[in-house]
């Protein structure tokens, strides 16, 4: 393929990688509350069995609790969007590409152990030694291969 044809499949990709992250994008907040409550669940499973009986048993506080649920979320999307942007355009623009040339790219798993390196490596990195880099590492790596696998929802290409 001559150079302007490259330029011009690279510039299609980037297109296309930026349509898909949208949704991807917008969900890694929430994807990452989720991993955290899922690696805090796992690392003390004491504490948040006696988290949910004290919530479920006083019924009066569920409704305020929704609404704080419902502000955190929403919160998280609009944060975690600002964090997740670059990352999941630039991954996912690389992972398209891959996937023309190497069919095994193409598949979710890929994308999700690729977005799980991508993500978890550093956040664990840049946390050890403390005594939550075990947490912030698996709620990342949770992260991005949630995010990988939202994204790699919307991809197609030519030969599938």
């Amino acid at each position: 393929m001559n150079s302007s044809g490259s330029i011009c499949a690279t510039i299609r990709h980037l297109n296309k990688s930026v349509a898909n992250s949208a949704t991807a994008i917008v969900s890694a907040g929430p994807l990452f509350l989720a991993g955290l409550l899922l690696t805090t669940a796992a690392n003390d499973p004491g504490r948040s069995i006696d988290a949910v009986v004290a919530v479920l048993h006083d019924p009066d506080n569920w409704l305020n609790l929704i609404s704080i649920q419902l502000f955190i979320v929403s919160a998280s999307s609009i944060f975690g969007a600002i964090i997740a942007a670059v990352p999941n355009i630039i991954c996912g623009a690389v992972m398209i590409r891959l996937g023309e040339n190497h069919s095994a790219m193409r598949l979710s798993v890929v994308w999700a152990l690729v977005g799980a390196v991508v993500a978890g490596i550093p956040a664990f990195a840049i946390t050890l030694g403390t005594a939550q880099s075990i947490s912030v590492g698996c709620a990342f790596a949770f992260t991005g291969a949630g995010c990988a696998l939202v994204f790699r929802r919307g991809v197609q290409w030519d030969a599938d």
